[in-house]
């Protein structure tokens, strides 16, 4: 089949979809030897054609010897100026061809066709390979600075960091390599791990008009490497302080701290996000940052856990009133006094540590007018905190994941459940995971949720059908729909269901009058009248299997508009602090 004709452009835009593998190191080593064992098959069949050839002209040699016709002549008008030249290696071959000779030289000469067309193919694919290749060396200047600005703005491809990346265009061929140096879009992300001063600058020197991204986060400084050539430092020759709109810190060691207090609080004054693992803190306060003012994105992971020395204020300076999104590990500071200060705060994500040591409560309320979104993880305490605490009139979305078996639970459940609606009276938008304790009492103070629309169980440990059947007895005791303005509901994780409770009879509860244990219409307000969206997930689906189809549509007979029933057990997942620490931020 004749090879598809691939313009430069097609064959461009096919390597970024598969995001860029085929101009990487692996995918031309690959390439290269592919073309290697082309040429390897190929002189083998050639050998092997060879030899076939041989062993025909033996056989005409013995034919013409027996027809007293000459040889040479013979040869020289029957065969080709190749093989007439290895006549006397031929000769030698005779005596296998006195067996059989008719049949023999048939078989070989259709052996011959053969390898004469698999030698043709073999030549092809090598025609096809330089064929599919050569478009890529031939893509115009503008075609290939379009290329490497999509590549880089997917992130980080196939694994690869974008400083290797970059690095990788510059090796394919020499307009590869002049189009990415004079392109300075690809020289902003530097991570200078084992660099020195004069070749982090160079690094960065074609990228001068442009923001930097320097990530610090996987350098770690050991005691014999000398700090002031792995970061950058008032006296180094590292002109790029004034454009790094995202730093990446790893301060694992002294050294670390000992830098970053001798920059000065101006070094700094674009960056946009900011990321700081903190190990081994000492009792120095760094001012660096103080000047940033710009500064709206805060990620501060803090594993110095120090049970002697107790929770105390996190030693760094920021503009705080410009913080907006707020990400906290905390471990051995006191959360509540640094949230304090930030008094803009719109999105805050808080997971504190099971063995973290106990707060000390702060010396007045803490007022966060602005948060809408706020995540707490790992210890349920902190979300006591913040209600007993603090007052969030503009919280639209809370999502609280309890602690792990073992690792800590409520104190007080009861009390607990009694604060939570109260807290998030305004929510729209609950997610509860892991709180083993409080999902289903949480229901009895149904009457607080009168804004919530969306509501996310997970992981919680008890079947789908006795959640439905608490929702059902709340609203018997109070005559009241237990969730009344609910128009979506996720529930996943359940151990399993009972054989009375099917997909359809769960749609049926959720949206009909009719219990399906009963066979009763029911009376009175309905638990989630005016469900919309039922999604049913993360559970060990043995009775799905071939009704999955039937019992989707029999869910949407009942008048759902939408309704999905995932039968695949998503096991869960360990949570990262940093799951989200390479996504492209706005």
């Amino acid at each position: 089949m004749a090879p598809k004709s691939c313009t430069g452009k097609e064959v461009a835009l096919d390597l970024l979809r598969n995001t860029t593998g085929a101009i990487s190191d692996v995918v031309l080593q690959k390439y290269a030897a592919s073309l290697e064992r082309e040429e390897t098959c190929i002189s083998a069949v050639e050998s092997q054609i060879l030899t076939l050839k041989l062993l025909c002209a033996a056989h005409m040699r013995r034919d013409a010897v027996h027809k007293g016709v000459n040889p040479e002549s013979m040869l020289a008008s029957e065969i080709t100026a190749e093989i007439a030249l290895l006549t006397d290696q031929a000769t030698s071959l005779a005596p296998y061809t006195d067996i059989y000779p008719e049949s023999s030289q048939a078989f070989l000469e259709l052996q011959l066709v053969f390898l004469s067309r698999l030698l043709a193919e073999h030549q092809f694919h090598l025609q096809c390979h330089y064929a599919l290749f050569s478009p890529i060396r031939d893509l115009s200047r503008e075609l290939l600075e379009q290329i490497f600005l999509a590549t880089i703005r997917l992130g980080v491809l196939d694994n690869m960091a974008i400083s290797m990346l970059v690095r990788t265009l510059t090796s394919v061929c020499r307009l590869w390599r002049t189009v990415a140096l004079d392109l300075p879009q690809l020289w902003v992300y530097v991570t200078p791990g084992t660099l020195s001063s004069s070749q982090c600058a160079k690094w960065l020197q074609p990228s001068a008009p442009y923001s930097v991204w320097v990530n610090m986060y996987r350098v770690a400084v050991t005691r014999g490497l000398s700090t002031l050539k792995l970061y950058p430092a008032p006296d180094m020759n590292f002109p790029t302080g004034a454009r790094i709109w995202r730093l990446d810190l790893y301060c694992k060691t002294s050294a670390c701290w000992e830098l970053l207090v001798i920059l000065p609080r101006d070094m700094f004054p674009a960056l946009q996000i900011l990321t700081l693992v903190v190990y081994n803190r000492v009792l120095t306060e760094v001012k660096t940052f103080e000047a940033s003012t710009r500064l709206t994105c805060l990620r501060i992971r803090d594993t110095s856990f120090n049970s002697l020395r107790g929770p105390g204020p996190l030693p760094f300076r920021f503009h705080w009133s410009s913080i907006a999104t707020l990400d906290l590990h905390a471990a051995n500071f006191d959360y509540m006094d640094l949230l304090t200060k930030c008094t803009g705060v719109v999105d805050c994500r808080l997971v504190v540590t099971p063995h973290a040591p106990d707060r000390v409560p702060p010396p007045r309320l803490l007022h966060l007018p602005a948060l809408r979104r706020l995540t707490l993880e790992l210890v349920p305490r902190a979300l006591a905190d913040f209600m007993e605490y603090a007052t969030c009139p503009a919280l639209e979305t809370l999502c609280v994941t309890g602690a792990r078996p073992g690792l800590g639970c409520v104190n007080d459940p009861h009390t607990f459940t009694r604060q939570l609606p109260v807290f998030a009276s305004k929510t729209t938008t609950l997610i509860m995971r892991r709180v083993h304790s409080i999902v289903t009492d949480v229901l009895v103070y149904h009457g607080h949720f009168e804004h919530l629309t969306d509501l996310t169980i997970l992981f919680a440990c008890l079947e789908t059908g006795v959640l439905f059947e608490r929702m059902r007895f709340c609203s018997t005791m109070t005559r009241l729909p237990a969730l009344p303005q609910v128009t979506r509901l996720v529930v996943g994780h359940a151990c399993g269901f009972p054989s009375e409770y099917s997909c359809v009879q769960l749609a049926q509860m959720a949206l009909s009058r009719w219990w399906p244990d009963q066979g009763e219409k029911w009376e009175g307000q309905h638990p989630i009248s005016r469900l919309e969206i039922l999604v049913v997930e993360h559970f060990v689906a043995k009775r799905m299997g071939k009704l999955y189809h039937f019992q989707l549509e029999a869910c949407r007979e009942q008048g759902m508009e939408y309704a999905l029933f995932c039968g695949t057990y998503v096991k869960e997942e360990h949570f990262d602090f940093w799951e989200s620490n390479a996504d492209s931020e706005e």
